[in-house]
């Protein structure tokens, strides 16, 4: 396995109990942004991620689930994250010079956010297409831009909000241009921000993660208000796009890799081989059995996801 891919921690990450703490974080945010958003054009959305992985079925081998698949879900987020490394991560690995690099704009309010997509989306355009351009310099000097971009926007102090891209190129000298001709189609960016490091397998993961930063700096709980008003400007937008010929491989499904992942021999000692129903329960923060009413999981949340959650998780 290349050294890009070298995560000590990747037979863990799809433990129950991992699967206990996402589930309660997912189904945190989404009743915070359901309730507090009545009126929202996505409220049946959040509905739906309160609802993901409610009940689990096992079969005496296999625990089975479905999925909202939305993009504010931990769950789901989880999941897809390791499936984009799997269906993208090889290609990657094969560069000889990985860089990671973030471009950005100043904050803008939310009223201000579609013009600033539409700036950014449009520089990279003429970025990429003056890289290929045979008779410009840059193409003629050897610039050849190859890699994923992958967009994304958190939450700022002062109802402002940060759209950034995060890409991953082949080549010091490649990332070095785009930063240049960034800055040159942006005069208000700050250099500084403008960052280059080598790539690694926390840069997949912070491409890859579908995950939108649910705090400002400043607080303590999720702005509900705010984050609603983020999905709906970024309802239906493509988060991640390839170039420079890397190739779309065939997609995964979640309910799919979810089976592959699965212990099943842990599964069979801890379940035993007859076929069960386990559905959640926020009073017990677990999955109950639905005729014994045993706990699945049977532990406490820990301090620290409950802190990931807010000060008022419950909703």
């Amino acid at each position: 396995m290349p050294e890009l891919f070298n995560n000590k921690n990747k037979d863990k990450k799809f433990s129950l109990q991992k699967q206990q703490w996402t589930k309660y974080l997912s189904y945190s945010l989404a009743c915070g942004l359901f309730y507090n958003n009545p009126e929202s054009e996505i409220s049946k959305s959040y509905q739906n991620t309160m609802h993901c992985t409610e009940v689990k079925q096992y079969d005496g081998e296999n625990m089975r689930t479905s999925y909202c698949k939305n993009r504010w879900c931990t769950t789901c987020n989880r999941i897809r994250t390791a499936i984009n490394i799997i269906r993208f991560g090889e290609q990657i690995s094969q560069f000889g010079h990985p860089q990671f690099i973030t471009l950005t704009r100043p904050t803008v309010s939310i009223e201000d956010l579609p013009e600033q997509i539409k700036k950014m989306e449009a520089s990279w355009r003429q970025i990429y297409n003056y890289s290929k351009n045979k008779r410009k310099t840059p193409y003629k000097e050897g610039i050849r831009l190859i890699g994923i971009r992958k967009m994304e926007c958190t939450l700022r102090p002062d109802e402002k909000y940060h759209y950034h891209f995060h890409l991953i190129v082949e080549g010091l000298n490649n990332a070095y241009w785009i930063r240049s001709e960034w800055l040159k189609r942006n005069p208000e960016s700050d250099p500084k921000v403008q960052d280059i490091r080598t790539a690694d397998i926390r840069s997949l993961m912070e491409v890859f993660k579908y995950q939108t930063k649910s705090f400002t700096d400043t607080e303590e709980e999720p702005d509900y208000i705010r984050l609603n008003k983020l999905f709906e400007v970024m309802r239906g937008k493509r988060t991640l796009a390839l170039f420079g010929g890397l190739k779309v491989p065939p997609d995964i499904e979640l309910e799919e890799f979810d089976l592959e992942v699965q212990k099943k021999e842990e599964l069979q000692i801890r379940l035993g081989n007859h076929a069960s129903t386990w559905v959640w329960h926020s009073k017990v923060d677990d999955w109950v059995e639905k005729e014994t009413g045993e706990l699945l999981i049977n532990e406490e949340i820990p301090e620290a996801v409950k802190k990931k959650a807010g000060k008022n998780s419950k909703v």
